[in-house]
């Protein structure tokens, strides 16, 4: 059975494809050890090793980028220990912490090997996840119809498996099921992710008629018709909100009040300590306060005391509303270099699939999940399975990176040879050569 179409993009259902789908669908299982580990993280190390056991490395621990993500996660938990040193942070606080830094990288490792043997591993583990995440809500009991449960439990999930189903069938049907899935999720009060479905509509749409005959060319009808159809989903979001306001305003203001709160006061930290970090779950009166008042000074009198019953801080602890924030307070330079390379990984190649690659059934859910992502890194805490969604969107960043090195490859091996001397031709055939022995 194949899931797509094409020799390159066939999803084989095969006893491996069913491992990778078994381990999305237990993303949402955790084991207590030193704090939470999640199943998926112990069934993807398994696959991996059993994948370089059998086919080896094939080239990926040469691979540049995997360098140097392994090397900056390496350096974000060496920053973590060190501020958990200064800080004074209790053993029970700072295991946690640099046991969660571990699984991070371990979890890169991993899905960097899935990935790096076809990319539709990651699909079958990112349908999985999805799977997972709506069996996480039936089986707990939660309705569908909850305007909170769909925002923090269904909404993504049913978003995800409808843009891979959708994709399969046509693509402007899909851009039209996304538009009206982000449209609903914005009524629904789940702002963001109804924008980013919009957005990935918008993307869809402009693209859909494009074919697989390699990297598509930047051009000025392309910028206009991403200009256009960027307008029309930024009115379907705008009149969305105006039309869900009367209903969500106080929770909406809330939220963006603790939002900016977090990161303002965030930043004030940063300031006030820019190499060394406050620790594990950042403790930390002084900056608590200020999160408290920062918050609580954007709201009108009447909304003040809702503000400090709920609590904007977690106990005496705070946290930015940022992953890249959060790294820098709690574990200062060093901790952050991970994730600001990661955020410029996902800029640069959310434009590539933009602008460059041309359309395929994997352009719209990689799309949305790097975008996703790109919303997570900015305004979203790093906690919880967030380490595993980091390392699948760089299982994905990896793939296109490889396909960018393939179509440059295509494109030295297709041109005119008349003018070329022997030598260049067979530098050009080594350095094909090189590269497809290291799989990038």
């Amino acid at each position: 059975m194949y899931l797509f179409n094409t020799q390159e993009d066939k999803l084989s259902l095969n006893f491996l494809s069913f491992l990778m789908l078994l381990c999305g669908v237990c993303i949402n299982v955790t084991i207590n050890v030193v704090g939470e580990l999640y199943l998926s993280e112990l069934i993807a190390t398994i696959l991996a090793i059993s994948l370089i056991i059998k086919y080896g490395d094939q080239g990926l621990f040469n691979n540049t980028l995997f360098k140097v993500v392994i090397g900056l996660g390496f350096s974000s938990l060496a920053g973590y220990m060190i501020s958990d040193v200064v800080a004074g942070t209790s053993p029970d606080q700072y295991l946690k912490g640099w046991a969660r830094i571990i699984m991070l990288i371990v979890n890169c490792i991993t899905i960097m090997v899935i990935a790096n043997h076809g990319k539709q591993y990651l699909l079958w583990i990112i349908i999985g996840g999805a799977i997972g995440g709506i069996l996480k809500g039936i089986l707990t009991g939660l309705p569908i119809t909850a305007t909170f449960n769909w925002k923090m439990v269904y909404g993504s999930p049913i978003g995800i498996l409808t843009i891979i189903a959708m994709s399969l069938i046509n693509m402007r049907l899909a851009s039209l099921a996304i538009a009206t899935l982000g449209t609903f999720s914005i009524l629904f009060d789940s702002r963001t992710m109804g924008a980013i479905f919009i957005v990935v509509s918008a993307i869809v749409w402009t693209k859909a008629k494009e074919t697989r005959s390699g990297e598509k060319a930047i051009n000025f009808s392309l910028y206009i018709k991403l200009m256009v159809f960027g307008l029309v989903g930024a009115l379907i979001i705008y009149t969305a909100m105006l039309a869900s306001q009367a209903d969500y305003k106080e929770r909406r203001e809330n939220s963006n009040a603790g939002r900016l709160a977090g990161i303002v006061v965030s930043i004030k930290a940063v300031i006030h300590s820019p190499l060394i970090g406050y620790g594990s779950w950042t403790k930390n009166e002084f900056f608590e306060n200020e999160l408290r008042k920062t918050s609580i000074s954007q709201l009108d009198a009447n909304k003040q005391a809702n503000i400090m019953q709920k609590g904007i801080a977690y106990g005496d602890t705070f946290r930015a509303h940022s992953q890249v924030l959060q790294t820098w307070v709690e574990a200062g330079i060093f901790g952050v270099l991970f994730f600001i390379y990661y955020g410029f990984l996902l800029i640069k190649n959310i434009n590539w699939i933009i602008l460059h690659r041309v359309i395929d059934k994997y352009t719209p859910i990689f799309t949305f999940y790097l975008m996703s992502s790109l919303w997570a890194w900015a305004a979203s805490p790093f906690g919880g399975d967030t380490r595993i969604k980091i390392a699948i969107s760089l299982g994905i960043i990896l793939t296109m990176i490889q396909e960018q090195k393939k179509i440059t490859m295509n494109s030295i091996e297709q041109q005119p040879n008349l003018a070329v001397n022997e030598p260049e031709k067979n530098n050009r055939k080594v350095a094909y050569n090189v590269l497809q022995r290291k799989k990038v």
